[in-house]
Order: C-alpha cells, then sequence, then structure tokens
C-alpha cells in the first residue's frame, strides 16, 4: 500500500534533480488552465525514485507523492503499476488536498513511455470517476465540431454556461440583481467571439459513455497531429489569463515549460535534454 504525501516543493527545488514526466492531462479553461502529470524523479533514497503528481494551476497547484520504486527490483513494474492506478482512484481527503486527480474529461493528454506502458496509464483516465461518469455525448460533439480548436471550442462552452446560469437567474424567486449585472458583464465580454454568438441549443444530447466513445476520444487527442497546436494554444490561454486577472499569478507559464521540459516532455517549448529515471528507449 501507498502512501500519498503533499509535498511544498519549490519550482527551483523540483529541478534540483532528474525526473521524468511519464503522463501528462490537461484541462483548456480560457479562464484558468489547468496541467496535470505523472512521473518519476531520483530521490536519493535508499527505497529507489519518487513517483510524482503534480497539479499545475496560474492561482497556484499540489504536488504529491505517491511512492517509492525501486526499478531494479523483480516486482517494480507491478508496483509502480499499482500506484499508478490507485492514486487515480483516491477521491479529495484520501491523500489529495482538494480535487481527484482527473476532474473532468481532459482536453489534452501526452504520454511519454514506451508502448507496454501505455495501457496502464490509459486505463488510468480511463477509470477515473470524472471520465467514466462525463457527458460522452457533450465531448463527442465538441471534440467532432472543433478537433483541437481550443479556443473555438471554449467560446461554444462559455455560451453554454452563460445560458445555464441565466436559465437559473430568470427562474429564481428572488433574483440577485448582482447576478444579473455579472451575466450582462460576461456576454458583452464575449458577444464577438464567433462560436458564443452563434451558440444554439439542442445540438447534442447529454449521454452516459457507450462502447467506443473512449477509444474514439483517445485516439483523437492523442494523434500527434492533435496535440501540438492544442498545448500551444493552452499555453496561451495560461499566458492571456495572467496578464487580464487581478489575481496574482503563483503559478508562470514560464515555470511550467521549464518543468516540463527539464523533465524530457518540453511540449509548452522547444525540445530540451531530459536526464531522467525509468526512460524505456
Amino acid at each position: 500500500m501507498h502512501t500519498v504525501i503533499p509535498l511544498q516543493r519549490s519550482a527551483a527545488s523540483w529541478l534540483e534533480r532528474p525526473g521524468r514526466i511519464w503522463f501528462s492531462w490537461s484541462i483548456f479553461n480560457p479562464n484558468g488552465p489547468t496541467v496535470s502529470c505523472l512521473g518519476l524523479r531520483e530521490s536519493g533514497a535508499p527505497e529507489g525514485v519518487e513517483v510524482f503528481y503534480r497539479w499545475q494551476h496560474l492561482l497556484g497547484g499540489e504536488d504529491y507523492r505517491l511512492g517509492h520504486v525501486d526499478l531494479e527490483a523483480p516486482d517494480a513494474r507491478a508496483r509502480l503499476s499499482g500506484i499508478f492506478t490507485s492514486a487515480v482512484r483516491l477521491r479529495p481527503g484520501q491523500g489529495f488536498r482538494r480535487f481527484a486527480m482527473v476532474t473532468s474529461i481532459p482536453s489534452l493528454v501526452v504520454s511519454n513511455v514506451a508502448e507496454d506502458w501505455l495501457p496502464v496509464l490509459r486505463g488510468c483516465l480511463e477509470q477515473s470517476d470524472a471520465v467514466a461518469r462525463g457527458d460522452w455525448g457533450r465531448e463527442r460533439y465538441l471534440l467532432a465540431r472543433y478537433g483541437n480548436r481550443l479556443f473555438d471550442r471554449a467560446g461554444e462552452e462559455l455560451r453554454e454556461a452563460y445560458e445555464h446560469m441565466r436559465r437559473q437567474h430568470e427562474s429564481s424567486s428572488e433574483p440577485d440583481p448582482l447576478a444579473g449585472e455579472r451575466l450582462a458583464q460576461m456576454y458583452r465580454l464575449y458577444q464577438r467571439v464567433p462560436t458564443f454568438a452563434d451558440w444554439a441549443p439542442g445540438r447534442y444530447a447529454s449521454r452516459a459513455a457507450k462502447p467506443g466513445d473512449f477509444d474514439a476520444w483517445w485516439e483523437t487527442v492523442t494523434a500527434p497531429e492533435f496535440w501540438p497546436p492544442a498545448a500551444t494554444q493552452l499555453a496561451q490561454a495560461w499566458e492571456n489569463v495572467a496578464q487580464q486577472s487581478s489575481l496574482p499569478a503563483r503559478t508562470p507559464m514560464a515555470e511550467v515549460r521549464d518543468f516540463f521540459a527539464a523533465y524530457g516532455m518540453p511540449i509548452f517549448s522547444q525540445p530540451a535534454p531530459a536526464g531522467a529515471p525509468g526512460r524505456d528507449d
């Protein structure tokens, strides 16, 4: 059994030892994207390398040690697989402070492992509550319509959220004037975005997952032609929010770029040398 340990490690401290990101998934939200990853880091401990999970957000994030694994041990693969699959099932309060590892169907997925590890990592996503219980009618519609045009997709998603809040506001027995003004401000802010302005109800039917949904989604979002433009847009959205928000940016995009580049997955920047445990070339 592994133990989840919260880490208080600075950006500089993460770069003091070599490591490698094995798997990354991100949520594109133009009001605050998130980037998550699993990987290994040299620990200097006799127990072996550190297995880590990071959740990064502009306003701060959370870092965890999921355990240690001796990569030379005969049971290393089984132990590492067990750590990954057990951690993804944990709920907030079961080691993680605020959120489960996977909180919604991701916008972007990138792996950095040998092919024989992909079923394990893919299975972690597929078995997570957020993915298993997601609205797959909505996801399949949005992915088919927009592909990796994440800003365009976000326009429709924002309009959908606006319409939901508007209906709630109008159905309230005592509408809040401040809430009404915030809704009006939201509409004025996004009304020139074509996919926000052109929204129409009834374009998809909400439904649970059907056989083949996850397979089709996985093949699309992990394709080499899909994720590079998606990663670029996510980085742009991160920097846009940092420039526009009145809240302090605790995690600048440069910090995310540096970490990913140093840990062998330079998806937000140009490739950089990586020295890391667990590489299977």
